[in-house]
């Protein structure tokens, strides 16, 4: 399928531009880890669309949504980022209904706060980038899924090391064939877009 070529070629590109220049900062004496961090988070997802029939796409919101990844800073303004996370939707009066997806995500990222050239604690990040995953229905076979996102990232630095921040997140999946209550919807190849607000933690080395 198209979206799984153009996934696997974005990451191929982005994977041999990340190991050239580690190789780049090994060769100029920069040390690697010092341009790695790792981050997780927690919180809530809100489904939009598709519709259920005779429902709101609101009732299968819940707070079941976690992502945990890392991030390599390539300059002072972009980083490369990847992710696994998950989103389970189910309804809140029938548990039988509902849908969980497990992605892969690589983003690349960009420091707003260096970009306007901010030297406070409070920084912001936005984010983009593509997604690969797997929507397990409560009730059919699985859903392969491939998506689009696009987020910001309002962080605090508390130290050196660490730091907490608030994700917001649209991700828009380009192939779902089944709706949020984990049946098939009318057609082939469907849409369906999802806001992520996560809050957590990230430790830089």
């Amino acid at each position: 399928m198209n979206i799984k070529r153009f996934f696997l070629a974005t990451t191929l590109t982005l994977g041999l531009s990340f190991a050239a220049h580690a190789q780049s900062s090994h060769l100029h004496g920069t040390d690697f880890w010092s341009r790695v961090s790792l981050e997780a988070g927690y919180g809530f997802n809100t489904p939009l669309s598709p519709k259920p029939t005779g429902e709101k796409s609101s009732d299968y919101g819940s707070f079941v949504s976690f992502h945990a990844g890392a991030r390599y800073q390539l300059d002072d303004f972009w980083s490369l980022r990847g992710t696994y996370e998950m989103n389970k939707f189910e309804h809140k009066d029938d548990s039988d209904l509902g849908l969980t997806f497990h992605k892969l995500a690589l983003e690349a990222v960009y420091d707003i706060s260096a970009a306007t050239g901010s030297v406070s604690d409070f920084r912001v990040d936005a984010h983009a980038g593509l997604g690969l995953g797997l929507g397990k229905s409560n009730t059919l076979s699985n859903d392969k899924v491939g998506s689009v996102q696009l987020g910001v990232m309002p962080k605090y630095v508390l130290t050196e090391n660490w730091s907490v921040f608030l994700d917001a997140t649209y991700i828009l999946n380009l192939s779902q064939d089944y709706g949020f209550n984990g049946k098939p919807v009318n057609g082939s190849e469907n849409s369906a877009s999802i806001i992520t607000t996560r809050i957590g933690v990230m430790y830089s080395f």
